[in-house]
């Protein structure tokens, strides 16, 4: 009786190309939503150095607020400052002006809709030559608000 079947040589080659193609779908899938988070990705916005300096309130509704800019590149067109309370509601203010590398900037704002203690931070906007405006990462350095 004669056995047939495939030589080793051929059952390897065979796996090979089964494991090359389940490599290829799998590329295939994950591929786009790679390069879509690359595009999120703002070079300007990690340029940027920008944080909350003050935030204090003689009323409780009223909060005068200050925020800075370090050493960097980039073009901030404008800056979102955002308040926080421990209810996670969040209120969020245009200051409406751009902001140049080693400047400080303050403004007061209307926070009557929150409850609480607060905290103050700021995102900045950046406007790549060109381009649109984008909104960077809220800054992770958010501050308390204090009154006094």
């Amino acid at each position: 009786m004669e056995k047939r079947g495939l030589s080793g040589v051929v059952t390897t080659v065979l796996i090979i190309l089964l494991v090359l193609v389940a490599i290829g779908v799998i590329w295939a899938a994950v591929r786009g939503p790679i390069q879509d988070v690359g595009k999120e990705i703002n070079a300007d916005c990690l340029k940027v150095d920008l944080e909350p300096v003050s935030c204090a309130s003689t009323d409780g509704i009223n909060y005068g607020v200050t925020w800075e800019r370090g050493a960097g590149s980039g073009t901030v067109t404008d800056v979102k400052v955002i308040f926080r309370d421990m209810n996670g509601q969040s209120k969020v203010f245009e200051a409406g002006e751009g902001l140049g590398t080693l400047e400080t900037r303050s403004g007061t704002y209307d926070v009557s809709a929150l409850s609480g203690d607060l905290t103050f931070s700021v995102a900045a906007v950046v406007t790549p030559e060109g381009g649109e405006a984008k909104t960077c990462d809220e800054d992770f350095r958010p501050i308390d608000c204090t009154i006094a």
